[in-house]
């Protein structure tokens, strides 16, 4: 940081000692994703008698909104007919770690993630659709059954649920547009004031801190000068709020804010905010918004030339926050790869340039089916493989078309396609891909040789079990004209996908197969087919191997039950 002026440091001297009101909370969690949400209940539940969440967008729910699979655990609940087992589901922990899995965490993911599924349950949550995604060896991925004529994503489904108990908790006060910039020792705390002024009730305007290079607004993270064997303790936090813009201001209660959850809240006009804490928990998620300092910091290898799934707002102000405060870190490198994001149909039909930003095309599209194939309309990899396993093999696949310059169907070489048939997209939720249809994601080619027909609810996307009648458009000539896929390596694709037996390994070691039967040519002629183009893209904060996910990649404080700070992570929800 700048050195204040002299007149700079004498101003705010002279205000310091006016003594302003500063609140006080039992916790205050910083990000209100999941995470944070979870937090700030239990803090609640375990008595504490007020509990600040601060959350820099204009609403709760972060990326955990977005998330979409499921939530992978071995359930506790009695009467559940099932082969998995903690040892297993930790075992692939393991393997996916590639040999960068620590042990304990990998242990504590498995054997805690059936009570934190029933946490769930307690909520209010309905998780009973169980599928097997991949690098998973039993189906344990939970979410909500998918039925009706709306979509019902994990995520948002989750995360309305605990804005209600929140919203429901007299303890809990939720801030939105609210950003800390920095955490306060014990012995800057003490400096604000001796005893708390103002006991309930938001926290007075503090005045601004001289105006650092980044600018009062940015996160504070410039090293204490401490000795080594010091180990500061945490005492609160310093918040800038910025007003909402267009929909009233972030406050108790779970407030809103104008700008929503997917992204920061950029108002010009901010003001300092201070709450001193028995205990700070920080649940700020991850760093995978592309440019933001940490990425580009930790992660450029990996994250180069690579789209994000990620909101803006998730930019690693927690490991900015810790490092003032000395605290180590682990695996800032180690940002996991999701093999699919979704390339805009329009993109890869013409070979235009795709967005930094793009829609996750869920797991759960290949756990109920889904078939990758390339350029050349052939399979190249189990699609339920590790998402690094899938993410090479799609990378190798798109070079080698690329250096082939696609086909003579006119697929842009290097393109990666998803197909899945009727049956398939029918136990994934037609309504949720009929959304991804409406953004021009996801294409249902029709024998009608139209890939998006009316539908009598007016989503402009035809029933998934649509049938037609003799004499219309071949499905899989459509498809070469709509995305270029040869129509001949199509079918024979298909015919082979369609033979597949369950248990038995395919040429590419997969033995699973949901809705193999609904790929058989004939039964895709007459009922169409659904494509989509995906890329690999980033996603989380931890590696492309998942065994050090749950706490890797972030902060680990020593002795954190002592110091005032914990950390609270979700990573189980995809």
């Amino acid at each position: 940081m700048a050195t204040p002026t002299p007149t700079a440091a004498a101003a705010a001297t002279a205000v310091a000692a006016a003594a302003p009101a500063i609140a006080r909370a039992s916790v205050v969690v910083v990000g209100g994703g999941l995470a944070g949400l979870s937090a700030a209940l239990s803090a609640a539940a375990a008595g504490a008698t007020r509990v600040v969440l601060l959350d820099k967008a204009g609403g709760v729910g972060g990326n955990s909104a977005k998330a979409s699979s499921g939530v992978s655990a071995v359930p506790l609940r009695s009467g559940v007919e099932t082969d998995d087992a903690v040892h297993l589901f930790r075992d692939d922990l393991m393997a996916s770690g590639r040999g960068r899995a620590a042990v304990h965490l990998a242990d504590a993911l498995a054997s805690q993630g059936g009570s934190a599924l029933a946490w769930l349950e307690e909520q209010g949550v309905n998780l009973s659709d169980v599928r097997r995604l991949g690098g998973h060896s039993r189906p344990r991925t939970h979410r909500p059954p998918q039925k009706g004529d709306k979509p019902v994503p994990v995520g948002w489904t989750i995360i309305s649920a605990l804005k209600q108990r929140v919203a429901a908790a007299a303890a809990i006060e939720v801030i939105t547009a609210a950003r800390v910039v920095k955490l306060l020792t014990r012995g800057e705390a003490a400096t604000l004031g001796v005893e708390p002024a103002t006991p309930e009730g938001p926290s007075p305007a503090l005045p601004l801190a001289p105006v650092s290079e980044k600018g009062h607004d940015d996160i504070d993270d410039t090293p204490l000068s401490l000795p080594q064997s010091v180990r500061p303790e945490v005492g609160g936090v310093v918040y800038v709020h910025f007003p909402a813009t267009g929909g009233g201001g972030g406050g108790g209660g779970g407030g809103g804010g104008g700008n929503g959850a997917n992204g920061e809240v950029l108002s010009p006009v901010s003001t300092r905010h201070a709450i001193l804490a028995d205990a700070v928990v920080l649940a700020t998620g991850g760093y995978c918004a592309p440019g933001n300092p940490v990425l580009a910091s930790h992660g450029a290898a990996t994250a180069a030339g690579l789209p994000s799934t990620n909101a803006p707002l998730a930019t690693g102000d927690g490991v900015r926050l810790a490092a003032r405060l000395g605290a180590g870190t682990v695996d800032l490198d180690a940002v996991q790869v999701h093999p699919t994001g979704f390339v805009p149909l329009s993109v890869a039909a013409g070979g235009g340039t795709v967005p930094p930003t793009v829609f996750l095309a869920p797991e759960a599209l290949r756990g109920c089916g889904g078939v990758l194939v390339d350029a050349s309309g052939r399979r190249f990899v189990n699609e339920l493989d590790a998402r690094d396993t899938v993410t090479a093999a799609m990378r190798a696949a798109a070079a080698a078309t690329t250096a082939e310059g696609g086909n003579a169907g006119g697929a842009a070489g290097g393109r990666i396609f998803m197909l899945l048939s009727v049956e398939a997209v029918e136990s994934f939720g037609v309504a949720t891909a009929r959304f991804y249809a409406s953004k021009g994601l996801m294409a249902h080619v029709q024998p009608g040789g139209d890939p998006v027909c009316p539908a009598p609810d007016g989503t402009g996307e035809a029933s998934a079990g649509a049938t037609t009648t003799a004499g219309d458009t071949d499905v899989l000539a459509e498809l070469q004209r709509r995305v270029g896929l040869p129509s001949a390596a199509v079918e024979a694709t298909l015919a082979a996908v369609a033979a597949s037996v369950e248990g038995l390994p395919d040429a590419f070691g997969k033995r699973t197969f949901p809705s193999a039967a609904s790929y058989d040519v004939e039964r895709v002629q007459r009922a169409g087919i659904w494509v989509a183009a995906v890329t690999p893209a980033l996603h989380y904060r931890y590696g492309e191997g998942e065994g050090r996910g749950w706490l890797g990649g972030g902060m680990l404080l020593p002795h954190a039950a002592h110091n005032g700070v914990s950390l609270q992570e979700s990573s189980a929800l995809d």
